[in-house]
């Protein structure tokens, strides 16, 4: 594997390195990935248009699978899935444990106290929360950061790793942190199911202004033109042969 050294001297200003002193690169089931190959299902199956009923087949609405904001958030940055099944148990009440399959047994899984958090959460459905350690490394260019954010629209009832920012720049190591918030005592976490999606983004800081609508009136409403003037889906698809009738 790459020293880390030698990493952040060939790192450019356009890279995001991920290493792992496991080497889970090696296999398909365990290395980080780009989020699109983890897009639900159910919104892979989703038509791009509904028909209201059946006495207005016309009036077709568009569903979420043309919104720009879900297809943008599904398809954003990375994402790290679970290195070999994980079987937790955690009882609400302090008592907790763990168990991963047996060839990786070096992989070391912690608890937050919940006198470090949980004890202080008001009307709370975490019953504990468990971290992965040190199961990657992530460098970043100088300036750059990293969203460790929940598998959005992927609606797991039992646990979800929650959102964080590490200045990858300075400071490499991933550990997830799963909060257990299943009603159930024990939970499983397959081999390859996504863990947390992770998004670079550059520390930069915006100047906060509030104007008056007029003084962008013209420019809100050529976005507006130039983002939904065009048909989408089969419409589009077919544009071509409308054009030759």
């Amino acid at each position: 594997m790459i020293g880390m050294k030698q990493i952040k001297n060939g790192l450019s200003a356009t890279d995001i390195i991920f290493t792992s002193k496991y080497d889970l690169h090696l296999s398909e089931n365990t290395k980080i990935q780009p989020a699109k190959k983890f897009i639900p299902q159910y919104f892979l199956d989703m038509p791009t248009n509904f028909i209201k009923s059946e006495e207005n087949k016309r009036g077709k609405n568009r569903t979420a699978k043309t919104c720009p904001s879900f297809v943008d958030v599904l398809n954003e940055g990375y994402v790290v899935p679970a290195p070999c099944d994980i079987w937790l148990s955690a009882d609400g009440k302090g008592e907790w444990h763990w168990e991963t399959a047996k060839p990786f047994d070096f992989i070391d899984i912690v608890e937050h106290s919940h006198d470090q958090l949980l004890n202080y959460m008001p009307n709370t459905n975490i019953k504990h929360i468990f971290k992965i350690n040190s199961l990657w490394d992530i460098i970043t260019p100088k300036g750059w950061s990293i969203r460790q954010m929940p598998m959005f629209y992927h609606f797991n009832p039992h646990w979800y790793v929650s959102y964080g920012i590490i200045d990858t720049d300075k400071y490499h190591e991933l550990n997830p942190q799963i909060l257990y918030i299943s009603k159930r005592d024990e939970i499983f976490i397959s081999q390859g199911e996504p863990l947390c999606y992770i998004v670079p983004f550059k520390r930069e800081s915006l100047n906060m202004k509030m104007e008056e609508y007029s003084l962008h009136e013209q420019r809100l409403k050529k976005s507006k033109f130039d983002m939904l003037g065009k048909f989408n889906g089969s419409f589009k698809r077919n544009r071509n042969k409308w054009k030759k009738r």
